[in-house]
């Protein structure tokens, strides 16, 4: 877990917590929090687009046409004590070419390098879950055309399993392969190609527990970016030979363990595959 300032000095409990709300972080070093932003925007009468979330899950909300929200751009930071899974809603961003005149970035930690792009996205388009590596989430969003309202709805909370992979070829396993997976989880990793791509998966191991309906473990395989995407498969038990391959260019898996029996859970490569 990610050391905080209100656990220095003390022999593992928060020295200090805030009264209103335990969960809440005292003190950061990256980027402006939303009262240092009010403080800035009052002192110079400007409006400088950006917040900073703390909390272990929120949600938010953006409209280009609030006063508060105004101007080209504007940046959400997000820190998390683990990991920051965030889910994009109602998504209605001005569709450009290349979403060049408005857009929404996500970018995985604290700074907009190309190399950290998770996701970019206009129009009205469907976005999976995104996960970070750490504990920070960047949000980018643009609108170089003001006359045009952007709008969309978020929600996140700090996980500590999952991932998001938009890499041309990368492993997918289990929390802890090739040793056991802890038991109750719920944890969902996205596959993002680029568009014209599908994807396809190769397990070289997989073991979970078996029954005969995958109760209470599973692994489902989504042909899509959201929880109710058509399924590809649903699998559980110890299976050799699996593969799998998406049509469109977004897959979702779902690993669901149960709280008695762990394995050592699953192993695959992953590749983008141009449509023919």
């Amino acid at each position: 877990m990610q050391p905080t300032p209100r656990n220095y000095y003390s022999t593992g409990k928060p020295s200090m917590v805030v009264k209103s709300d335990p969960t809440i972080t005292l003190g950061q070093n990256v980027g402006l929090d939303d009262s240092d932003v009010k403080k800035v925007n009052a002192l110079y009468n400007c409006n400088v687009c950006s917040r900073k979330f703390v909390k272990l899950s929120g949600t938010f909300i953006y409209s280009s046409t609030l006063s508060s929200q105004g101007g080209p751009s504007c940046f959400y930071l997000i820190q998390s004590c683990y990991k920051v899974s965030l889910q994009l809603n109602d998504i209605n961003i001005l569709s450009s070419p290349d979403c060049d005149d408005a857009y929404i970035k996500v970018y995985d930690g604290v700074s907009k390098s190309l190399r950290l792009l998770l996701d970019k996205t206009c129009g009205s388009n469907v976005v999976p879950p995104l996960i970070s590596s750490g504990f920070y989430m960047l949000i980018e969003i643009v609108n170089n055309q003001p006359s045009v309202e952007s709008t969309f709805s978020a929600s996140y909370q700090s996980v500590k399993y999952g991932e998001t992979f938009v890499a041309q070829t990368g492993i997918v396993k289990s929390p802890g392969f090739p040793n056991i997976y802890p038991t109750l989880l719920d944890v969902v990793y996205s596959i993002i190609a680029p568009e014209g791509y599908t994807v396809v998966l190769n397990f070289l191991f997989f073991w979970i527990q078996n029954s005969p309906k995958c109760i209470p473990e599973y692994l489902i395989i989504r042909d899509g970016p959201l929880t109710t995407s058509p399924i590809l498969g649903t699998y559980c038990g110890r299976l050799d030979n699996i593969q799998v391959a998406s049509t469109g260019n977004i897959v979702l898996l779902q690993f669901h363990s149960g709280n008695l029996i762990e394995y050592n859970g699953f192993y695959a490569k992953y590749k983008f595959v141009p449509i023919s």
